[in-house]
């Protein structure tokens, strides 16, 4: 049951996500690796909205979230099929990065099958959910520094706890955590070739900063599905003066100031490129 949510929340992002880019008219500018791992990150920021006006309205309830995670698959029907067939690695440098890859996943895999011991995520990232949904509402704290930060993250922690419990939310964090690694090698993709890219991707797993939270409640390492999009989406708009691609950044670095305080710097430099 646990990972049957997580992994239907995966579905709803890229759906969500999905119908994003298709209402921009930007569904068919991406191949569909790029597209799907762009849906990931964009319905990521738009189900941890969602949520919260779910929370503000006093609607955080089982049949509630379930409504808003089924609604997002529909967006699936947008995603497409592949481009043309996939080619397995012919070398044995891409097989050693690919083995590297594998065995990072399997010991965040560990992680993500663990009860949560960090200490930021059991006393406020994975604590906040729960006594929201305990409330049935989102409410104010009246605490000190974390008392009013942005939650959107946090947000996309209520249906895994709600409907699978914290096996659920632990695997969703995990999920979400190689989400932003599946889109660095994407969008690293585009430039370089497959070993580059995989070197990338293999990197930025294997940081200390990934491996100790990618699968835990903080909240970085998931920052990475907004960064990204945000300025490739900038650039693109600067180089094609494209209205629908300064849109994007705008809702992807808004994504990071729902997210937490230091997104106010990023929405600044955004708009200033």
């Amino acid at each position: 049951m646990a990972l049957t949510v997580a992994l239907l929340q995966a579905l709803a992002c890229v759906g969500y996500g999905s119908l994003l880019l298709a209402a921009l008219g930007l569904r068919r500018a991406l191949p569909w690796a790029e597209r799907t791992a762009w849906a990931f990150a964009l319905g990521f920021g738009v189900l941890g909205w969602l949520l919260f006006f779910a929370g503000a309205c006093g609607a955080l309830q089982p049949l509630m979230l379930k409504a808003i995670l089924l609604a997002g698959t529909a967006g699936l029907l947008l995603l497409g099929r592949p481009d043309g067939r996939l080619a397995l690695p012919r070398d044995g440098v891409t097989w050693l990065l690919i083995g590297g890859l594998a065995l990072i996943g399997g010991l965040d895999a560990v992680e993500a099958l663990a009860p949560p011991v960090e200490a930021d995520s059991l006393a406020y990232h994975f604590e906040l959910p729960r006594r929201f949904l305990e409330a049935g509402r989102l409410f104010f704290v009246p605490r000190a520094v974390d008392g009013a930060v942005p939650l959107l993250v946090q947000m996309t922690y209520l249906p895994p706890l709600a409907l699978g419990g914290e096996r659920a939310l632990t695997l969703w964090t995990g999920l979400s955590g190689w989400g932003a690694i599946a889109l660095t090698y994407v969008v690293a993709r585009r430039y370089l070739a497959t070993a580059w890219a995989l070197t990338v991707a293999l990197l930025l797993a294997s940081t200390p900063a990934l491996l100790y939270s990618a699968g835990s409640g903080q909240v970085e390492a998931r920052l990475i599905l907004f960064v990204l999009p945000a300025a490739f989406a900038a650039s693109r708009a600067l180089r094609e003066d494209d209205w629908r691609w300064a849109a994007l950044a705008g809702l992807a670095a808004g994504f990071y100031m729902g997210s937490k305080y230091t997104g106010l710097l990023f929405v600044f430099a955004t708009g200033l490129v």
